[in-house]
């Protein structure tokens, strides 16, 4: 691996992570009703895929 492949293979993992976060700040709010809860929990359980190496 090249040091340009690491470089964007990194700015990729990074930009993933910043998503993942932008996601999670969105659901962790504990306002509301419970099912609207438990509907944002599944949904980021669903949404937020395991990184695979």
């Amino acid at each position: 691996m090249t040091q340009q492949e690491f470089t964007e293979s990194l700015e990729e993992a990074l930009s993933w992570i910043r998503g993942v976060q932008e996601r999670l700040k969105a659901t962790d709010n504990t306002h509301g009703p419970r099912h609207a809860l438990e509907a944002r929990l599944r949904e980021t359980e669903v949404r937020v895929p395991l990184l695979q190496f």
